[in-house]
């Protein structure tokens, strides 16, 4: 079972297949490795992360996405976009977690 939200809100994809928006709560999945992606197509942002679920186990996560705003702003600046650069440190600034101590509970 998984559970998973994120910062901004994002589509959820579970090993390619769009399964819904966050907050997604008790989605069903099968014992193994997955691959997670969120995205978000309004701020042009996304996520992967790989999970392993043992049977029975319930998953709990929040991902953030400004973590990807910044490190395509970082990518842009080395391309000397800076404007792009800022647009996107700005948006990583304005969907950061208020407290990151606790941004992996559901």
């Amino acid at each position: 079972m998984l559970r998973i939200n994120s910062r901004p809100w994002s589509q959820v994809f579970v090993d390619g297949t769009l399964v819904g928006t966050t907050p997604k709560l008790n989605l069903r999945v099968s014992a193994g490795t997955h691959s997670i992606r969120l995205v978000n197509p309004d701020l042009a942002l996304s996520k992967t992360i790989e999970l392993s679920a043992a049977a029975g186990q319930t998953i709990s996560r929040v991902e953030t996405l400004a973590e990807a705003a910044r490190s395509r702003a970082l990518m842009l600046a080395e391309q000397y976009d800076f404007n792009q650069a800022l647009v996107h440190l700005q948006l990583s600034l304005q969907h950061a977690p208020a407290d990151w101590q606790f941004r992996n509970q559901v």
